[in-house]
C-alpha cells in the first residue's frame, strides 16, 4: 500500500533467489545504513517483508526499500530514490548481499 503513494521517486526491482531467510534481515542492515520501519524484528519474521527508509549519505535525498521474501529464499527488492545512480547503486550493494 505505501509503496503505491511514493510518487516522483526512481523505483527500481529486482529480484533475488538462494537467499537464508533467517538472516536475510541481518544481512541486508549490514550494507545500507537505512532506519526498519517495522520496529519489532518479529514483524520480519513473520511477514516476509522488511521495509527501510533513510537518507543518502552525501544529501538529503531520500530513500526507501522493501525486501520480499518467500520461504524458499527467492523474493524481490524494490528501491525507491529520486537520485538515479543512487537506487542502482544501493540495488547492486543488495544483491551482493544476498547472494550464497
Amino acid at each position: 500500500k505505501s509503496m503505491k503513494r511514493l510518487q516522483g521517486f526512481q523505483r527500481v526491482t529486482s529480484k533475488f533467489t538462494g537467499a537464508a531467510v533467517d538472516d536475510l534481515d541481518r544481512a541486508v542492515l549490514k550494507q545500507v545504513a537505512l532506519q526498519p520501519l517495522d520496529i519489532k524484528t518479529e514483524t520480519w519474521k513473520e511477514s516476509r517483508r522488511l521495509r527501510l527508509m533513510g537518507n543518502l549519505p552525501a544529501g538529503a535525498d531520500k530513500v526507501y526499500i522493501v525486501v520480499q521474501c518467500k520461504d524458499d529464499g527467492s523474493g524481490t527488492f524494490t528501491v525507491c530514490c529520486d537520485n538515479a545512480m543512487a537506487t542502482n547503486s544501493i540495488l547492486d550493494t543488495l544483491k551482493k548481499a544476498l547472494k550464497p
